[in-house]
């Protein structure tokens, strides 16, 4: 691979890592960005392994600290005992005083897409072309993590807010699809890379990762 066709591919993120052979791994195939759930979940860890596990990560590779909406101050709490670089907050939209509660913790804020009615939340939260969020699909009464996908031109439109991190039911099989559908900046996978929820596969792994190298955005 050239230059060129380097610059052209699309980062992506391992999240609900677990174990050292999964992030050992995720950091031997090239993710940009590992995640580690610490809000209720089958994925969940408890802050002190995810500390533990961030010693794994080297400086070039970020690592996310996932939460649902959970209380500021314990995610502020847990924050400090994890070791990640920033909070990725699954938390209430449309709740200003509860993102300002997180304010001075690094923050990637994540929005359900129900519809195009999100473009109108990332136009008045974000904009600065550094901004960074993440989309996930909309299912009623879960925060995120569903599995599910969402009309990718409106992540595509999205970008115009800022940096899009994709989410919801990518796997190896359709991940090509969805970065030349979407132009994303960042593609983050969970559940399409399982044996079972929770526990990683790491054939799936592998495949999903050569599937993004081999996607040059268009």
């Amino acid at each position: 691979m050239n230059a060129a066709d380097s610059r052209a591919c699309c980062r992506f993120k391992f999240c609900g890592l677990k174990t050292e052979d999964d992030v050992r791994l995720a950091v031997e195939l090239g993710a940009a960005a590992v995640g580690f759930v610490l809000s209720k979940s089958p994925r969940q860890i408890d802050p002190e392994l995810c500390a533990r596990l961030c010693k794994l990560v080297p400086e070039n590779v970020c690592t996310h600290a996932v939460f649902g909406p959970d209380d500021p101050q314990e995610i502020r709490h847990m924050m400090q005992a994890s070791g990640a670089d920033v909070a990725q907050v699954h938390g209430p939209e449309g709740d200003p005083a509860y993102w300002n509660a997180l304010e001075g913790i690094p923050l990637i804020r994540s929005y359900r897409v129900k519809d195009r009615g999100v473009l109108a939340q990332l136009a008045k939260n974000h904009g600065k072309p550094k901004d960074t969020f993440l989309l996930d699909a909309y299912v009623a009464g879960v925060a995120g993590g569903t599995g599910q996908k969402f009309d990718w031109d409106v992540a595509r439109e999205a970008a115009a807010y800022g940096r899009v991190i994709l989410a919801g039911g990518l796997n190896p099989g359709n991940v090509a699809e969805a970065i030349h559908a979407a132009h994303p900046w960042m593609v983050d996978v969970s559940g399409g890379i399982e044996i079972e929820k929770g526990v990683k596969d790491h054939g799936l792994m592998r495949e999903f990762a050569a599937s993004v190298r081999n996607t040059v955005r268009i």
